[in-house]
């Protein structure tokens, strides 16, 4: 029993770190996310990869990057797109909160 344990225990921890390993690839730019974007077939595709992108920016705290995103699916790709409009808010407000913090 307990060597099934284990064995389960390690199949679970190399599911988990083959799944992390699946995500998107983080674009060093939000313009090389455009671009690989660009290649793509779909508008929703597009949207979609550029929106995670923008995500990972966002994480990552590097908020200009999550706006120069949001705008351009906003701009280029669909003008109601709650994700975005809720991404460029949010980093917005974050760039807002951390400059008045470095003053």
């Amino acid at each position: 029993m307990k060597r099934f344990l284990v064995v389960l225990l390690v199949l679970c921890l190399f599911a988990g770190s083959a799944l992390v390993g699946c995500g998107p690839k983080k674009a060093a730019t939000s313009q090389e996310a455009i671009k690989t974007a660009q290649a793509m077939d779909t508008k929703e595709k597009k949207t979609e990869y550029l929106m995670d992108q923008a995500e990972i920016f966002l994480k990552a705290r590097n908020f200009q990057e999550t706006i120069n995103l949001a705008q351009y699916v906003l701009w280029n790709l669909d003008s109601g797109s709650s994700r975005a409009k809720d991404l460029l808010r949010t980093a917005k407000d974050a760039m807002a909160v951390q400059k008045e913090m470095q003053k």
